[in-house]
């Protein structure tokens, strides 16, 4: 596989369409770019909703 420094990515389960993600092949966790992010509860638990960047 030859990757570039930054390639389209799929999450379908969190995103339908592909987001551009910078490869770390060094790196030990991950991230995501997230923005609007806001918290609500439903059942006594704490939820969190986001967008991704």
């Amino acid at each position: 596989m030859i990757v570039g420094w930054k390639e389209y990515v799929l999450l379908p389960e969190i995103q339908p369409a592909a987001i551009r993600a910078k490869l770390d092949t060094g790196a030990l966790t991950s991230s995501l770019d997230a923005r609007d992010i806001k918290t609500f509860w439903v059942g006594g638990a704490e939820h969190v909703e986001f967008r991704l960047a």
